[in-house]
C-alpha cells in the first residue's frame, strides 16, 4: 500500500509536455486500473464532434488527475477562432479548488476566484463599498422591471388597483 502512495505521490511536470497523446498528460507516474477506461473515452471523445463530456465516480476514484490530464492535454489542441488552448477546471465547491492547487499547483494551475475573495481599493472608493466589509450591500441591488416582483413602488409602470 505505501509503494502505491509512494508511486502516486511523483507528480509529472506537465508544464511543458506538449504530446498529442493523452495518457502522457497524466500527472502521476502510474494510472489506476479505473481511471484507464475513462482515459480511453476521454480520447476517443476528443477525437469526435461532441461537446461535451461529464465525467462521475465515487470519491476516491481519481477524477482530479482525471480532469488534469485533459486540461494539460487541451493546451496541445488547436485553439477555435478567438479562443485559445487549454481548459478550465470549475469546482462547486472551495475545498476541492483548495485541493486541487494543493495538488496541482506546481503544474503550472492558477485559481480564479469570485470578486468577494479579492479586494481592489479603486472599486471601494469609486462604489462607496466600505473595504472592510467583504459582502455587498443589498442596498445596491436593484430589481429591473421584469422582474417577478413587482410592486407599485418599485415598478413605474405597474397599475395601483381602482
Amino acid at each position: 500500500m505505501a509503494d502505491t502512495a509512494e508511486k502516486l505521490v511523483q507528480i509529472k511536470d506537465l508544464t511543458r509536455e506538449t504530446s498529442p497523446n493523452l495518457r502522457d498528460h497524466f500527472p502521476f507516474s502510474e494510472i489506476r486500473g479505473n481511471q484507464n477506461p475513462a482515459l480511453d473515452k476521454l480520447a476517443k471523445w476528443n477525437q469526435s464532434p461532441e461537446k461535451f463530456f461529464i465525467l462521475e465516480g465515487p470519491t476516491g476514484f481519481g477524477k482530479s488527475p482525471v480532469d488534469i490530464a485533459c486540461a494539460s492535454h487541451a493546451k496541445t489542441l488547436p485553439g477555435f477562432g478567438i479562443f485559445e488552448q487549454g481548459a478550465y477546471i470549475l469546482t462547486p465547491q472551495k475545498s476541492l479548488a483548495e485541493q486541487y492547487m494543493r495538488d496541482f499547483k506546481d503544474m503550472g494551475l492558477v485559481e480564479l476566484k469570485g470578486r468577494a475573495n479579492y479586494h481592489c481599493n479603486k472599486w471601494s472608493a469609486s462604489s462607496g463599498e466600505n473595504p472592510a466589509s467583504s459582502s455587498i450591500s443589498n442596498s445596491r441591488i436593484v430589481p429591473k422591471p421584469h422582474s417577478s416582483n413587482k410592486n407599485p413602488v418599485s415598478d413605474p409602470t405597474a397599475t395601483t388597483p381602482p
